[in-house]
């Protein structure tokens, strides 16, 4: 009865003490239980609670001390394992937890490479394996159907403006037979028959039959452009100038004009003969007037060489290389003697016998100054 006394007592004490009424101080604490004072008393959780030389009770606390992880349980591809840890404190109040146990995780297949073990085809599907290196577990997948090998499209009936047609292709795996329907054709015209000429103010319209079906076909024929007559001339082209022609479109007598140039001209203009080029611009550089490369084109070095040989001649400096001045250079018909020398007060002589149609700007005997 004394001794239950003494606990509920120690218990009072230590409710004091939590609640802050009795002041707790730090005792030191005997080696080992068996060493107790006659003091000591136990908690309601049988720990003993040491008492100092004041009669106060100190609580004594655990403080945990966990070594490594220990292994308990591998784990695997699809299993779990266990781990567990041990508390190693020293101190002489009871651990409460003396033991952590937990759960490895499941590793997981370590899957290697997917293998084929059945090849797909046209008609039915295949299959892909792979298998687990720790554990060797397998596992299959369905693979899909692969494409028809089609052969090529023949046409077994032809389409026409009035049925439709057929084509086939087969597969040479598995034979299976595709046929697709060809559309209608558009009518296909037979010979075409004018039956109104297109002009260049109205559009024309043409005739014609289907071949296959006999279907009647008409058609707009766009208007065409005008249609000029042959060249009128209106003032002849001389040696040193150019003519006048006039034409007649046929359908509406619209009427055009141009001025051409007389036979043998060289211009920057017209499509030149390249031989007949080079052969002035050898004169021309003959006689100190062109410098440039005899190129066979009538570019601006050779019109800058003609004006100045129309300059000394007191012609019109228009850098046109005219008949009647390749005459006189000595480069085209038998009109005189070619001009080789200085100009400068240069008698011209001229034959008797004139070739050309039209005189030339000098007679017999001018002075060219």
């Amino acid at each position: 009865m004394k001794k239950f006394g003494k606990q509920i007592l120690a218990l009072a004490l230590l409710f004091c003490m939590l609640a802050g009424a009795v002041p707790a101080e730090a005792i030191s604490e005997p080696e080992n239980y068996s060493q107790l004072p006659a003091g000591t008393i136990n908690n309601n959780n049988g720990q003993n609670l040491p008492t100092n030389n004041n009669g106060t009770y100190v609580v004594a606390q655990h403080t945990h001390d966990y070594g490594d992880w220990k292994v308990i349980k591998e784990p695997t591809c699809t299993e779990t394992g266990t781990k567990q840890k041990t508390c190693n404190s020293k101190d002489r109040v009871p651990c409460d937890k003396p033991t952590v146990t937990e759960t490895i995780p499941a590793k997981g297949h370590s899957w290697g490479e997917w293998k084929v073990t059945k090849e797909a085809t046209c008609k039915e599907g295949g299959t892909k394996t792979r298998s687990c290196s720790v554990c060797g577990a397998t596992e299959s997948q369905s693979t899909p159907k692969t494409d028809h090998r089609w052969g090529a499209w023949k046409t077994v009936k032809e389409a026409t403006c009035s049925e439709t047609g057929k084509r086939q292709h087969r597969c040479a795996v598995c034979g299976e037979l595709e046929t697709k329907i060809i559309k209608k054709t558009l009518h296909t015209a037979g010979e075409w028959e004018i039956t109104k000429e297109p002009t260049c103010k109205t559009r024309g319209h043409r005739e014609s039959a289907c071949i296959y079906c006999g279907k009647k076909m008409t058609e707009e024929i766009p208007k065409v452009d005008h249609a000029y007559d042959e060249w009128e001339t209106v003032t002849e082209a001389t040696d040193f100038s150019k003519g006048k022609r006039r034409a007649a479109c046929r359908y509406c007598g619209k009427k055009k004009a141009e001025e051409f140039y007389p036979e043998g001209t060289l211009a920057k203009d017209l499509d030149n003969d390249p031989e007949a080029v080079k052969e002035l611009q050898g004169t021309l550089a003959a006689m100190g007037q062109f410098k440039g490369k005899a190129s066979g084109k009538f570019d601006k070095e050779t019109i800058a060489a003609v004006k100045k040989i129309q300059r000394q001649l007191k012609h019109k400096q228009d850098g046109i290389a005219w008949p009647g001045l390749l005459k006189l250079l000595g480069l085209m018909g038998k009109m005189g003697k070619p001009i080789t020398e200085a100009l400068d007060k240069y008698k011209l002589q001229l034959v008797a016998e004139q070739t050309s149609a039209e005189k030339s700007y000098y007679e017999v005997g001018d002075e060219i100054i």
